[in-house]
């Protein structure tokens, strides 16, 4: 275990960091190959973030000002935002955006 202190702080939170880092890689070898085994090997993972390259960097800012707005959303433009937004329609069971 790596216990409470500062230093287990600083490598849960970068293995955290590693982990953010590699999964679009990694969810994009499986979708690629299907293979699991080939998903989680580190050097598949690293030859697919080599090759996109800037791409890639790109993916990841763009991940993280999308978990960002999701973050700070409610709290800037209310709870009921959503609602505004994506409504049930009750013919189909499936959501529809309004743009009311």
């Amino acid at each position: 275990m790596l216990g409470t202190g500062l230093l287990a702080g600083l490598v849960r939170l970068l293995g955290f960091a590693t982990l953010l880092t590699a999964f679009p890689a990694s969810t994009a070898l499986m979708g690629f190959t299907g293979n699991p085994a080939a998903a989680l090997n580190p050097s598949n993972i690293v030859g697919v973030i080599r090759t996109l390259g800037r791409s890639y960097a790109t993916l990841l800012v763009a991940c993280a000002a999308l978990l960002l707005f999701t973050q700070l959303a409610p709290a800037v433009l209310g709870r009921g935002f959503l609602a505004l937004l994506i409504r049930e329609t009750r013919q189909s069971g499936v959501f529809s955006v309004c743009l009311r």
